[in-house]
């Protein structure tokens, strides 16, 4: 593949991530309470931290969402998902399959979510998987080709 192909594919990547974390994150701002209770539900956390927990993780999900897309911080959103969806992985495998928790998986908020179990384990490893190879496809800063925001100005003066 060429450089530029590989652009793509790195862009499309974080394109196809950011989309996950954004709906996902925009389901549990919209209904903290419910995700509260999907949190408390994993039986992980004291009961006093759940609230803090849905009210939080949802913006930095938004935020790290945002930031895959740009690639000036696409390393860093990188980053930050990746250290949520291992965090995903390891809650799901023990409330669910270690301890036998039959509860919601609390992805996508209440109308979305799944069973916890290896389904989510799995679509949390895909995603991880995509999130590498959306910064290791990515070309290096020194190789980007600027882009011209407003290529008519930038015409009509000449340039």
């Amino acid at each position: 593949m060429t450089k530029q192909q590989l652009a793509i594919v790195s862009h499309v990547c974080a394109l196809g991530v950011a989309g996950v974390f954004l709906y996902a994150s925009l389901e549990k701002i919209w209904e903290p309470r419910q995700f509260a209770m999907d949190v408390t539900n994993f039986r992980i956390l004291p009961d006093a931290y759940a609230n803090l927990v849905a009210i939080i993780l949802p913006w930095w999900e938004l935020a790290a969402a945002i930031a895959l897309l740009i690639p000036a911080t696409r390393r860093a959103g990188a980053w930050v998902i990746s250290g949520m969806l291992v965090m995903f992985i390891g809650a799901v495998a023990y409330a669910a399959l270690y301890k036998g928790l039959h509860i919601s998986c609390g992805c996508f908020g209440k109308d979305g979510s799944t069973a916890a179990g290896w389904k989510t384990i799995g679509l949390d490893a895909f995603l991880l998987v995509v999130t590498f190879l959306s910064v290791r496809l990515m070309p290096e800063a020194s190789e980007r080709q600027p882009v011209e925001t407003f290529p008519a100005a930038a015409a009509s003066q000449g340039a």
